[in-house]
């Protein structure tokens, strides 16, 4: 009692339980495009970079928690504001902006020069984020200068999301189920439903803001 607990080296499938996954291990997972994952610290930022051929680290000047956090509040506040009057969405759209301007400058567009992703290719590269802390509450895949072709992230990837590379390597190496499928239907009304439901409750009164371009997610 009261041990540190060790690998279970001898366990049929639990050789790899405790002991932390090998960077070839990481690499491997980059296989469909590279894994970056992008963290902020006091001063500055970085991000590690993933793939096939090795891991590659960026400094990210600038980066820092509190201005990640600014950004955060400043997103949030937006987003709420966008339900005011017209004056508050407009300027709920110049801050949502501003937003996805700094997280080019500062996250996006250093990394992708990195990578050598640049725009105006008729195939676009696939990249997964894996963002630490409050960077996950930021939307990186919508990254750009949205009045310069171009200058997104949109413009130059398709982007998956994903919360570790670990996380990633489970969610593929998950048996498959057994072919079983369902098929769900929303119904305003069923025959003999007395619960006094009408055609308006299904109606949520959620539109699209803006299209930002494909996203697959993770």
């Amino acid at each position: 009692m009261g041990g540190a607990a060790e690998p279970h080296s001898g366990a049929t499938g639990l050789e790899g339980f405790l002991p932390p996954p090998t960077i070839e291990r990481l690499q491997r997972q980059a296989v469909e495009g590279p894994i970056v994952i992008v963290y902020a610290d006091v001063a500055h930022g970085g991000a590690l970079i993933l793939s096939p051929a090795g891991a590659d680290h960026i400094r990210l000047p600038g980066l820092s928690s509190d201005a990640v956090f600014e950004q955060v509040i400043g997103l949030s506040d937006a987003l709420h504001a966008v339900e005011g009057d017209f004056l508050g969405r407009a300027a709920a759209q110049s801050a949502i902006l501003a937003v996805l301007g700094w997280l080019w400058r500062r996250v996006a567009e250093p990394i992708l020069n990195r990578l050598d992703i640049a725009g105006g290719s008729d195939e676009r590269a696939r990249v997964f984020w894996c963002p630490v802390g409050a960077l996950a509450l930021l939307p990186i895949f919508a990254a750009g200068l949205h009045t310069e072709p171009e200058h997104s992230v949109p413009d130059r990837t398709v982007s998956s999301f994903i919360t570790t590379v670990r996380a990633l390597e489970h969610a593929r190496n998950r048996p498959s189920g057994d072919g079983a499928s369902a098929v769900i239907v929303a119904m305003p009304m069923v025959e003999g439903d007395d619960s006094g439901f009408d055609d308006g409750a299904w109606d949520f009164g959620v539109e699209p803001a803006v299209d930002m371009g494909p996203v697959v997610g993770v």
